[in-house]
């Protein structure tokens, strides 16, 4: 049987890769891999959307990456579907997310694999055998087989959400000079209510500690929040990685991050990714990011 291309090779997903290899612990070779990976996911989404089609761990994360460009993801989605595909936020084990006590039922409903897959209009019956499927389908009609480390690329995100980053990150228990910090200062955060999901989400992605989690999503809610004004030199004031790690992974889950945009802030807010978590000082690397797509912050709704 002849293999088939993806027929997307004209869409240069160069940066994407180089992103890869760069914040992830992976080789080269599979970084390269992953992007063609994902190129032929694309295609065959294109001919059979209704189709559940899970990718490898290690291509998704190219797939995140491409996402984090917001709006050169809405122009990919468009030429190659016509649509947005939205990136579903879940993972399977849902039952462990009954116990977290910061989700309100409107997330919890959202979070249930079997409740966003029927929204997006698809079905599994079993996740694992699905994506075995998807596996054995990518092998058999584009010729993919595994990478390097070929028990990497049996997980997924969905059972095994942790990130494999070349540099981890680094939190210190508290981000506070000693002659500044007060009782006030080390008060635990209040989970926010329209991203009271979210520091559960960061904990298992970076295997961070909660209060880090809950203070990174606090800063990045401000952050949010304050765009519905024009006082933006304000909000990049000690704005810390963790606040770009809430708000990359608030971008992840794109139905909610969309619907949030809107409602909140009354446009869609663009992002442009970064290429690594440490290659800028904490604040310096935020206010470097929020001012290249600054021309954005008014743009008119975009819909998704």
């Amino acid at each position: 049987m002849a293999r088939k291309t993806s027929g997307l090779s004209q869409l240069n997903l160069d940066d994407v890769q180089d992103r890869v290899y760069e914040k992830y612990d992976v080789t080269s070779s599979d970084s390269q891999l992953a992007v063609e990976y994902l190129r032929c996911f694309f295609d065959a989404k294109r001919a059979r959307p209704n189709e559940l089609i899970i990718l490898p761990q290690i291509a998704d994360w190219a797939w995140h990456e491409l996402i984090l460009d917001t709006a050169r993801y809405r122009t990919v989605c468009s030429q190659v579907f016509g649509k947005f595909l939205h990136h579903i936020a879940t993972d399977i084990h849902f039952d462990e997310l009954l116990h977290n006590v910061d989700l309100d039922g409107r997330d919890l409903r959202e979070l249930n694999p079997a409740y966003a897959l029927s929204r997006a209009g698809l079905e599994s019956g079993n996740l694992r055998e699905d994506f075995l499927k998807s596996l054995a389908m990518m092998r058999n009609i584009y010729g993919l087989s595994l990478g390097d480390h070929a028990d990497q690329w049996l997980e997924t995100g969905w059972d095994r959400p942790i990130y494999r980053l070349r540099k981890p990150i680094r939190v210190p228990y508290h981000d506070l000079d000693g002659d500044t910090a007060n009782a006030t200062d080390l008060e635990e955060p209040k989970p926010i209510q329209f991203l009271s999901w979210l520091p559960g989400r960061i904990v298992r992605r970076f295997g961070i500690p909660i209060d880090a989690a809950r203070r990174g999503v606090q800063e990045y809610s401000e952050l949010f929040l304050s765009l519905r004004s024009s006082q933006i030199s304000k909000v990049l004031d000690g704005c810390s990685v963790l606040c770009e790690i809430a708000w990359e992974e608030h971008i992840l889950w794109t139905q909610r991050y969309a619907e949030d945009c809107h409602s909140l802030l009354g446009y869609f807010l663009d992002h442009l990714p970064r290429e690594s978590f440490s290659t800028l000082p904490d604040s310096a690397a935020i206010a470097a990011s929020l001012n290249r797509y600054s021309r954005h912050l008014r743009l008119p709704r975009v819909s998704v």
